[in-house]
């Protein structure tokens, strides 16, 4: 993602290593035993959602798979491409298109894991007239554009995280 995104990728592998999409090559491993997946898939449920948190990380994994098997169509399409010798810019629109979906994909698991901070977040890119952040950007300061909101998401996120992994932890 690019700076002022939030970074997604522990939950993205989180996803994948509980092995709850197939969307993922099936020859990548997961992290995870049986008994380690036993033990989360029986935790305790969040007193305020009623749900565990590996039902929460399925939720936001339905909600979100869409925009992965794009990402994934295209990488296959870019590798087709590149064994058929096909053009550059055939390549590179489809280099593009895996980007903006591989974008998504990270904005779709911070806004439904974390309505609100993304919703704080999305605020605060409205607040900056595009003027402001294309010359942050081109002075190389665009890291710096909604740095606190973007942070919170990041930390909401990680904790929902946490929380399957601290689970898995206990159990061993």
């Amino acid at each position: 993602p690019g700076p002022c995104h939030p970074k997604m990728l522990s939950m993205a592998e989180l996803i994948r290593d509980l092995d709850i999409t197939k969307a993922y090559d099936s020859a990548t491993s997961s992290s995870f035993s049986k008994d380690d997946l036993d033990s989360v898939k029986h935790s305790r449920y969040n007193i305020n959602t009623k749900i565990t948190p590996l039902q929460e990380i399925q939720r936001v994994k339905h909600k979100c798979d869409a925009y992965l098997r794009r990402v994934n169509h295209f990488r296959k399409e870019i590798e087709a491409k590149t064994e058929s010798n096909a053009g550059k810019e055939s390549i590179n629109q489809s280099i593009v298109q895996a980007k903006i979906f591989d974008l998504n994909y990270g904005y779709c698991l911070a806004h439904v894991s974390c309505p609100q901070r993304t919703a704080v977040l999305n605020e605060c890119f409205h607040r900056h007239p595009p003027e402001v952040v294309q010359a942050l950007a081109q002075a190389g300061q665009h890291e710096f554009i909604c740095m606190k909101e973007r942070k919170a998401v990041e930390r909401c996120c990680g904790q929902k995280v946490e929380s399957i992994m601290r689970q898995v932890l206990e159990e061993r």
